[in-house]
């Protein structure tokens, strides 16, 4: 449920705020964002759980960090999932 009102903008693309609708917004985010953490985050995401995993425990704990911080910046967040692509 959380930010629900963001995806719903997108509704009419198929996005529903699914774990793969957090996946391609966490893509975007890293690409742009946080590009030094491309490989190392990995995601193992389903329609109701967004999951995200490394070896590396810090790049976990970096990347929640940093990604909390955006999404709760709702500007930024809307800016990056414009970018996201349905998976």
């Amino acid at each position: 449920m959380y930010k629900d009102e963001i995806f719903m903008e997108r509704y009419c693309e198929g996005f529903d705020g699914s774990g793969y609708d957090w996946n391609a917004l966490a893509r975007v985010f890293i690409m742009e964002i946080m590009p030094e953490l491309s490989g190392i985050i990995k995601f193992d995401s389903e329609s109701s759980m967004f999951c995200v995993y490394s070896e590396e425990k810090e790049a976990v704990f970096k990347f929640a960090a940093a990604f909390h911080t955006m999404c709760e910046n709702e500007s930024l967040m809307k800016e990056l999932f414009s970018k996201a692509k349905l998976e």
